[in-house]
Order: C-alpha cells, then sequence, then structure tokens
C-alpha cells in the first residue's frame, strides 16, 4: 500500500502550483537571464519531482539493473538542482553543439546502458 501511496503523491505533487494564488510574482534563476511566474517555477519544480519520485520507486523495485537505475535516480535528482539554478539553460557550446544538462543526461545514460548491454553479452 505505501508503494500505491507514493505513486499517488506523484499526482498531488504536480498539482502544487496550483495552490499559489495568482499574482505578478516572478522567479529568476542564479545562473540564467530567464524570468518566469511563480506558478510556471512551481510547476517546473515539482514536475521534476515527480520524475525523482518516479525514479525512486523504479530503482527500489527493480530487480535488476540496479546501478543503472541509480545512476538514472541521480540524474534526475541533478536535473532538479539545474533546473533551479539555470532553467535548464546552455552550459556552453563545442563548436554549434549546446551542452545543457539535457545532453549530460543523454550521454552518462547512454553509457550506463552500453555498459550494463556489455555486461549481459559477456556473462
Amino acid at each position: 500500500m505505501s508503494k500505491l501511496l507514493l505513486l499517488y503523491s506523484t499526482i498531488l505533487v504536480s498539482l502544487v502550483f496550483l495552490l499559489v494564488p495568482d499574482n505578478d510574482l516572478t522567479m529568476i534563476y542564479p545562473f540564467s537571464d530567464m524570468v518566469v511566474s511563480v506558478e510556471y517555477w512551481i510547476y517546473s519544480v515539482f514536475e521534476k519531482a515527480v520524475m525523482i519520485i518516479l525514479a525512486y520507486i523504479i530503482m527500489n523495485e527493480a530487480t535488476e539493473y540496479q546501478y543503472a537505475l541509480s545512476i538514472f535516480f541521480w540524474l534526475m535528482v541533478l536535473d532538479l538542482l539545474d533546473l533551479i539554478l539555470s532553467y535548464n539553460s546552455v552550459w556552453f557550446s563545442i563548436g554549434k553543439f549546446p551542452i545543457s544538462m539535457n545532453v549530460v543526461k543523454a550521454i552518462v545514460f547512454g553509457v550506463v546502458i552500453i555498459n550494463e548491454g556489455w555486461k549481459k553479452l559477456f556473462r
């Protein structure tokens, strides 16, 4: 039952922004020029929190790929921190290719998946 309640919490968490009264307040990001409404900021943060909760549930319920699922969980946590600090903005570019947390997540988790595949292949 506690797992179902944790899953239900993902639905409740995504509703938190509705509790914010309508106003003209805005939020700024320490490492970005982006300015958004408080409601949008709360919505964005709690949508990332939903991903963290789901990643946590999957990580704790899975019977295999524990290392990969742990990495996925921590990537989601870092993604939330990146959102709070920089609105998931581009950090820098290599040539014309932008580097951001989204790119880092894709590369890191891609490498983890390849590693898991190699381990299975050579067992």
